[in-house]
């Protein structure tokens, strides 16, 4: 008889070992970057979350439609010239540690070295292009990136933001998880040596954005359990994951990634649910303003084009070498880097001066208007959550199950006082949920932010410790900052969002508060890969015994598992 059957409630799964970290897999999607090990590896496989469809419609290739990045310093908008003005004013007013004035370096006085700047031709090994003759219908990872232009090959990345990709609604749910899908397994087999005869000897642990559609949680397990064939498998919350990477049990999860920046304050491995906020921007972002202020300084590779991968790739790879957040680094300073194109076996060597652009790139994400074009919605918040069909039994059952009971009743209700006091008391004793989301309702109207709104990365932190219940609980998230995720992975990044903070945090906080304490990961750790490390604990814990799910009881009792074992509130 399968585990729990229609005359018991579903049980915990039983394998032989189901903790057995050698037998547990850790996924981490991202926009950019699917992470995933097995739980015994000291760190994760990293590859381009990334396919290629071979397209039978047209000769020609049909990319999908990527961000518009910014082709020159004209045809970016007001909005933009007004935000990189008003951040120019800020790096003017800024004081050194040594207690000078910072002085500020105008663009022209690098613009005109650079644009004299001639390339220095060097003999190199050609970076050849994917091998597509044979025509596979798809190709993922690294290899997806470097195929031909003309080759009739779509392009999609199955994650934007943190979530499924549907494309503003261009690509249907069915697509976009058969992409999900593809890539998995295709990870798995290529990076862990895992074959689908032996998948099912293996459990998995799925990393999830703390904002996420419980439906689409939904068809993530069915990828897992019933498409890919894992014998059981988890789903856990990816700020929950960051404390248990780094060892702390109460923080403010600071998490910027490569197309979002999320905050979350969690405690004791809770997330608390109002203050759960997602900015629909992040390092992708920051690199296509390095590209624009490049521009705008005569970068002296004139063919540059981050609408082709392989120039967002370069532009990307100088953001992450050069760029800083060191109010004492100014001036003119002289930089070396090389361009290689595929199918040339030389390389193009420049010399160039940068000065301010690279404070300036980083400095967006605290002043979010500078990155052009974004999203309608950027400031996205938890909020209620459709019922779904599947679990009669979730929480808008229980709320309506306990209304009921309060009503006063023809015959009296409980204990002879005619359900009367029964009422008032289920009324005037709201849930710890209903308490977070009075709480963050009231921080809402205070602060102004809406959905509209574009806050940068300092409002959103504040507004998410502002969230939480109690002013105690606040002073804890201010005094331990978890800064994870290589969108914000710059030089001094502590020091400027402390001043930043120190700024806008309530007053009566700053006068109690004695410090503002930043976690960071370790200098020779990926700080992308923080949370994968706290799947990776998870794993070795006696505590995932009864929250794994089994194949074949997810498909006899589907979402209501879910409810019943996750390690967040469903």
């Amino acid at each position: 008889m399968l585990e729990g059957s229609n005359n018991q409630p579903p049980q915990p799964v039983s394998n032989n070992d189901p903790t057995e970290s050698g037998k547990t897999v850790v996924i981490q999607p991202g926009s950019s970057v699917l992470r995933l090990g097995l739980a015994t590896d000291t760190s994760p496989h990293c590859t381009p979350h990334v396919i290629a469809r071979l397209n039978n419609r047209t000769v020609t290739s049909s990319r999908s439609k990527q961000k518009k990045s910014h082709d020159n310093g004209k045809s970016s908008s007001k909005a933009q010239q007004g935000a990189l003005g008003e951040m120019e004013s800020y790096l003017s007013q800024l004081v050194t540690s040594s207690g000078y004035w910072r002085p500020y370096t105008p663009p022209e006085q690098v613009g005109v070295y650079n644009s004299r700047v001639k390339p220095v031709r060097h003999t190199s090994t050609s970076n050849n292009w994917t091998d597509v003759k044979h025509r596979p219908k798809y190709i993922t990872g690294k290899d997806a990136l470097h195929i031909h232009p003309d080759e009739p090959y779509d392009i999609r990345w199955p994650f934007a933001h943190g979530q499924l990709n549907l494309g503003g609604g261009n690509i249907s749910i069915t697509s976009a998880l058969q992409d999900v899908e593809d890539v998995w397994r295709a990870a798995v087999t290529h990076h862990l040596n895992i074959t689908q005869q032996q998948i099912s000897e293996y459990n998995a642990i799925l990393l999830v954005s703390d904002i996420t559609n419980r439906n689409i949680i939904k068809h993530y397990m069915d990828i897992l359990l019933t498409e890919l064939g894992f014998r059981s498998a988890v789903v856990v919350q990816e700020s929950v994951m960051a404390t248990f990477g780094l060892g702390v049990t109460s923080a403010c999860v600071v998490d910027v990634g490569h197309e979002k920046c999320s905050v979350c304050c969690v405690e004791d491995g809770l997330s608390h649910r109002s203050t759960r906020i997602t900015l629909k921007y992040g390092g992708s972002e920051v690199t296509q303003l390095f590209g624009l202020l490049l521009k705008r300084g005569n970068f002296p590779y004139k063919h540059c084009d981050t609408e082709r991968i392989t120039d967002k790739l370069l532009v990307q790879e100088l953001k992450e070498n050069f760029c800083h957040l060191d109010k004492d680094s100014y001036g003119v300073q002289s930089r070396d880097f090389v361009v290689t194109q595929h199918g040339q076996s030389t390389s193009q060597s420049y010399q160039i001066n940068l000065s301010d652009e690279m404070l300036l790139a980083p400095l967006g994400l605290f002043y979010p208007l500078a990155f052009t074009p974004l999203p309608d919605i950027v400031y996205i918040t938890q909020r209620p959550q459709a019922s779904q069909p599947e679990d009669i039994f979730d929480q808008e059952y229980l709320m309506q199950t306990q209304s009921n009971r309060g009503r006063p009743s023809a015959v009296g209700g409980p204990g002879g006082d005619d359900g009367v006091n029964q009422d008032m008391e289920t009324e005037s004793i709201p849930d710890e949920e209903s308490r977070d989301d009075i709480a963050a309702s009231k921080t809402n109207s205070q602060s102004g932010l809406s959905a509209d709104s574009r806050p940068g990365l300092d409002d959103a932190i504040i507004q998410s410790i502002e969230s939480c219940a109690t002013d105690d609980m606040r002073l804890r998230m201010y005094s331990c900052i978890l800064l994870i995720g290589c969108g914000l992975n710059f030089r001094s990044a502590e020091t400027m969002l402390q001043d930043k903070l120190r700024l806008k945090m309530p007053k009566d906080i700053q006068k109690r508060l004695d410090n503002i304490d930043f976690v960071r990961v370790a200098k020779d750790m990926d700080p992308g890969a923080v949370t994968w490390k706290g799947g990776a604990i998870l794993a070795a814990l006696d505590s995932i015994h009864e929250c794994w799910i089994g194949r074949r009881e997810w498909k006899e009792f589907g979402l209501k598992l879910l409810r019943e074992r996750s390690l967040f509130v469903w």
